[in-house]
């Protein structure tokens, strides 16, 4: 699968504003992510970050062998070195949770 990430910095007090703006372009946006064959898009919110990651290829996906899985924990490892949060996404890996963290957004 081919991962696309991203990281935003929203400027102070502005979250619920940012939130609000999303909310309005949400119709335009996903259809921009429709057209572009983009799938399993989701705006990660904790510590006035916005962070995210859209599977791009998803027509590459194939049963997980071990290698696969070994290459997953490293993209999701080497994920967490740039945060300073976990999200949901990888509490397969940590069994944690953290109510910090929210999706803000998600688009199939």
């Amino acid at each position: 699968m081919e991962r696309h990430a991203f990281a935003m910095k929203v400027k102070d007090g502005q979250m619920n504003a940012y939130r609000t703006r999303l909310g309005e372009i949400w119709k335009d946006l996903t259809a921009f992510l429709d057209r572009n064959q983009i799938k399993n898009f989701s705006i990660w919110n904790a510590g006035g970050y916005i962070f995210g990651y859209d599977e791009i290829d998803t027509t590459t996906e194939i049963d997980e062998t071990p290698q696969d899985r070994e290459a997953t924990v490293a993209w999701e490892t080497r994920q967490l070195g740039i945060m300073d949060w976990i999200t949901n996404d990888v509490d397969w890996m940590t069994g944690e949770w953290h109510p910090a963290s929210r999706r803000l957004a998600w688009h199939n």
